[in-house]
């Protein structure tokens, strides 16, 4: 995976990246889902533009599209894309195992280390729906030293035109098979599919 320039000029960077993970980039990214990628979801079939709306009613959001639209998105000789998203892990939202494990990051002689945490995405939102599950493919975190004797904890996740369909999607677990009928579930997966593969469009 590509390590963003932050690793290149640490102490250039910690200013810039306290100020971008402090407000959260996923819901940036959600807020600008009204005024981004407005055209890719009115070009869908109509029965897919259904299949959003009624997956939407349920609190379901693929932030691909979205990321795909950011301005700090990358661009791929082949055509493609990818960014690396930085989520903030707030102390008070982890489990006691996985802050266990956070603040043995050693970072006595250097302003950040990265180090995996097996219980990371141990409280990972999911659906009895497997199509919408996901488990991400790295487990890093970076803890990085705030000035404060304090530390502030980031999790670098890259999202791409490659990106499993099922990634990415927010509140999945308000989504059962009790509550979605097969033939939703049937046109959500293509919903999810051909997303994915217009993210370039």
């Amino acid at each position: 995976m590509t390590k963003p320039d932050l690793f290149n000029n640490p102490d250039e960077k910690l200013t810039s990246l306290g100020q971008l993970i402090t407000g959260s980039i996923i819901n940036e990214t959600g807020q600008s889902a009204i005024n981004q990628g407005a055209d890719s979801v009115n070009s869908q079939p109509n029965y897919l533009r259904v299949t959003s709306h009624r997956a939407s009613n349920k609190g379901l959001l693929d932030l691909k599209p979205y990321f795909a639209n950011s301005p700090k998105a990358k661009h791929t000789k082949n055509g493609g894309w990818y960014l690396i998203v930085p989520i903030r892990r707030k102390t008070r939202d982890m489990s006691y195992q996985l802050y266990q494990q956070a603040k043995n990051i050693d970072i006595s002689n250097k302003n950040m280390a990265t180090s995996p945490i097996n219980s990371l995405y141990s409280n990972r939102q999911t659906s009895d729906i497997s199509l919408l599950n996901y488990q991400p493919k790295s487990n890093n975190l970076t803890r990085i030293a705030n000035g404060n004797n304090g530390s502030t904890y980031v999790s670098f996740r890259t999202v791409s035109d490659k990106s499993n369909p099922a990634s990415w999607i927010l509140n999945r677990d308000t989504a059962t098979s009790e509550n979605m009928s097969k033939t939703l579930l049937s046109n959500l997966e293509r919903l999810i599919k051909y997303r994915l593969s217009h993210l370039n469009e």
